[in-house]
């Protein structure tokens, strides 16, 4: 709760002297890598989460892997294979 400092609590009144605040933590994060299931190298099964530090250093974050419906898997597939590059584009240290 955030509130003036002379003021009082009201009840049933909002008079913007009080405030709740809610906690937001975010971040951009990256795909990293994609792992395609066993026997299936182009299915995806899980994507690898990973951020930046502030010393511009990739951590991984974890990963994501369930709740993908049928159709959400197709269609990721397809803009996996369309955005896939052949080659490393990142060297880690």
């Amino acid at each position: 709760m955030a509130k003036r400092k002379d003021s009082s609590y009201q009840p049933g009144l909002r008079t913007g002297d009080w405030m709740k605040i809610k906690q937001l933590q975010s971040c951009d994060c990256v795909v990293f890598a994609i792992r395609g299931e066993r026997g299936s190298e182009r299915r995806l099964s899980e994507l690898l989460i990973w951020a930046f530090t502030i010393r511009k250093r990739l951590f991984s974050l974890g990963k994501v892997g369930t709740g993908f419906t049928e159709k959400t898997l197709e269609t990721l597939n397809g803009e996996i294979q369309r955005a896939t590059i052949n080659r490393h584009c990142l060297k880690l240290d």
